[in-house]
């Protein structure tokens, strides 16, 4: 029975190592690609408070681009920070993306992929309408964030999982989107939402959203269920 057990464990050992080597390589490859070029500017910087699917709290956020399709992120907010390293593939009505990120939640270090793609379906009165889906796929490199490590709740998978897989339909700066997050133990969460992006000047625009929280729990009530806000401002430097 024993010998059973340490093979199991065994067994258990090398599908992480396997996973996280895989993992890995995939992120030098996309770093490496997009090290190798050069011209990076400055392409939007995001400030921004409340929640959503993924952030709470304020948050700053970075990007940059070159011309040829080399993309850089740094985000820092409150409980988390993430650098994300990439690409964009684009063409006359598609843009996909590809990028290694890392980062940490809560004290724990994390590292994952983006792959992403947006799809012009057509131009009504000259607004776009657009689909688009991302996946971000993760790992908790060797531990759990500070809020999971005491909860008394033993995480039933191999590793320290996250995942996210969004899906959005927009019509100019309206967008509808739904949002699978699958965190550690946490009960897998349906994340549906609304939002609004207002151009206010040539190179700012104010975004709005409300997401509904489907696992939040309302202490006064004891019902599921909440809606999150979040208003950010984005300015982008002309080129």
């Amino acid at each position: 029975m024993r010998d059973a057990v340490q093979l199991s464990r065994e067994v258990r050992v090398l599908k992480i190592v396997s996973r996280f080597l895989i993992l890995s390589s995939l992120i030098l490859g996309v770093a490496t690609s997009a090290a190798a070029q050069d011209g990076f500017r400055v392409s939007s910087v995001t400030i921004g408070s409340g929640q959503n699917a993924i952030s709470g709290g304020l948050i700053a956020i970075v990007d940059a681009k070159t011309e040829r399709g080399g993309f850089v992120e740094v985000f820092a907010g409150q409980e988390q920070a993430w650098l994300m390293f990439g690409r964009d593939f684009t063409g006359d009505r598609t843009k996909c993306s590809l990028y290694g990120t890392t980062g940490h939640f809560q004290a724990a270090p994390w590292a994952g992929l983006y792959a992403g793609c947006k799809l012009t379906v057509a131009t009504v009165r000259k607004q776009n309408i657009t689909i688009e889906g991302v996946a971000r796929p993760g790992l908790m490199l060797y531990r759990e964030p500070l809020s999971f490590r005491d909860d008394g709740v033993e995480n039933p998978e191999d590793m320290f999982t996250v995942g996210l897989y969004a899906t959005q339909v927009s019509f100019g700066g309206l967008a509808f989107n739904y949002t699978y997050l699958n965190f550690l133990d946490r009960t897998p969460n349906h994340l549906p939402g609304i939002s609004y992006a207002q151009r206010v000047t040539p190179e700012v625009v104010i975004a709005y959203s409300a997401t509904w929280n489907s696992n939040a729990l309302e202490e006064k009530t004891g019902q599921k269920g909440r809606l999150m806000y979040f208003i950010g401002a984005s300015w982008s430097p002309k080129s």
